[in-house]
């Protein structure tokens, strides 16, 4: 299976974060009051019957009218180990270049010059990503419990980061439950 697709975004109004402050605190954040944000994006999908795998490549580029411009691989491995069970490893790898008034030191910053920040989202950054994730299908209650609970599914997942800006190596792990009803 193959999907490709293109979005367009139009952001406008206060862009920046009022809390974030430049020059000592001495000078609030201040954004382009308008972001236009173009993304390309494909995944693309192959199962194997025989070993109940499904292989996946994800891509997304970015680009914006405040130049940052980001490239965003990813690849899947679904493993279906029982009717009722399913293993995903993941990579991803994502890469983007700085806003053009992005400096990686706030105090760089004058008065004068109209647009600042301190947004570390705003910087060039690459980031390696590992994840596996755990999917539970509670179909193996069919017949035996109410039939929310047999549509149930439940996940668990965790993906480790290894990031170069100013939010560092990160854990990020979540779980969740749906139940139909």
């Amino acid at each position: 299976m193959l999907g490709v697709g293109y979005d367009f975004t139009y952001q406008w109004g206060f862009l920046a974060n009022p809390y974030r402050s430049v020059l000592g605190g001495q000078r609030p954040e201040e954004h382009p009051d308008q972001r236009f944000r173009h993304l390309l994006f494909g995944r693309l999908a192959w199962y194997i019957p025989r070993s109940r795998t499904s292989l996946q490549v994800l891509y997304r580029s970015y680009l914006d009218n405040w130049k940052v411009g980001a490239v965003n691989p990813e690849f899947r491995i679904y493993q279906e180990m029982s009717p009722f069970f399913q293993t995903r490893l993941r990579y991803r790898y994502y890469t983007q270049t700085s806003a053009f008034f992005y400096k990686s030191n706030p105090n760089d910053y004058t008065f004068e010059e109209p647009y600042v920040t301190a947004d570390p989202k705003l910087s060039d950054f690459h980031v390696n990503e590992i994840g596996i994730q755990f999917l539970v299908l509670g179909a193996f209650l069919e017949g035996k419990a109410h039939r929310s609970l047999a549509g149930a599914q439940f996940d668990i997942s965790f993906n480790y980061r290894w990031n170069t800006n100013a939010f560092g190596n990160q854990v990020v792990a979540q779980t969740g439950l749906r139940i139909p009803f």
